[in-house]
């Protein structure tokens, strides 16, 4: 089963154009902490957003667009024909391992995003400079989170450890311990936290919402500050901002 729809937009101007567009036609728009919006379409839920990762630091934002200039982007076309243009390679492993880090920094991720990488690693493997994407992630300070991402696809989800580079730089301290933890976390939370008790009871008001976000956020810290610590403060404080504009929204 899937999960929402993303829609890379592009930026802050044309997102409102879109949104626009889609209330003269009718649609209910929602909006979210990270500033998406979303709307549904005979109930599957559409996300827009105006990032195509979610690599938020100075730094992270840099490499992205060099790597998207550099590599471009894939043609493909859909069962029906259609064509449509895609993210390159090296730029969907970026965008899943940078969004597996938001949410597991914030209020958790399920199990289905990693297969989602596993899957990806698989298919593209053989396909990509592997030495040009391990640089790129040691330049958007990614390495120790592609660390960990790499041993829990091969303990957990069984991918061949060839498949997916290894950064032998990377550091392995805490590795064992963090990767016990995040399966943990994955079983215990499910989809995107959603599945725990306070979850359930703090997610029927906005305020409420926010204060639970917040709690998971502090207490992931030190996991995140270990693996991501430029793009831990970056995503911390878009997700605070977003949240509380929201909360004082003009109704």
């Amino acid at each position: 089963m899937n999960g929402d729809i993303d829609w890379y937009v592009g930026n802050a101007r044309e997102l409102q154009r879109v949104a626009v567009h889609l209330q003269n036609q009718g649609y209910s728009l929602q909006s979210h902490a990270d500033g998406s919006i979303s709307f549904d379409i005979e109930g599957v839920e559409i996300e827009l957003h105006t990032h195509l990762t979610d690599l938020l630091s100075a730094k992270g934002k840099k490499v992205v667009q060099e790597l998207i200039d550099t590599e471009g982007r894939q043609q493909m076309a859909l069962p029906d024909g259609h064509p449509i243009e895609v993210a390159g390679m090296m730029t969907t492993l970026l965008m899943l391992e940078s969004h597996l880090m938001k949410h597991l920094s914030t209020v958790g991720i399920g199990l289905r995003q990693f297969c989602d990488l596993a899957r990806t690693a698989h298919v593209l493997n053989g396909h990509y400079d592997t030495d040009a994407f391990l640089e790129i992630q040691q330049r958007a300070g990614m390495q120790c989170w592609h660390q960990l991402l790499r041993q829990f696809l091969a303990t957990v989800l069984g991918l061949q450890a060839t498949e997916f580079p290894e950064i032998r730089t990377a550091s392995s301290k805490n590795l064992e311990k963090d990767l016990q933890w995040v399966l943990r976390d994955v079983l215990r939370g499910g989809n995107f936290g959603q599945h725990t008790a306070e979850w359930l009871s703090q997610s029927r008001s906005d305020k409420g919402l926010t204060i639970h976000t917040l709690r998971q956020i502090l207490t992931r810290l030190p996991f995140s500050l270990r693996y991501a610590p430029a793009e831990t403060f970056c995503q911390v404080g878009t997700l605070a901002y977003h949240r509380i504009k929201k909360i004082h929204k003009p109704k």
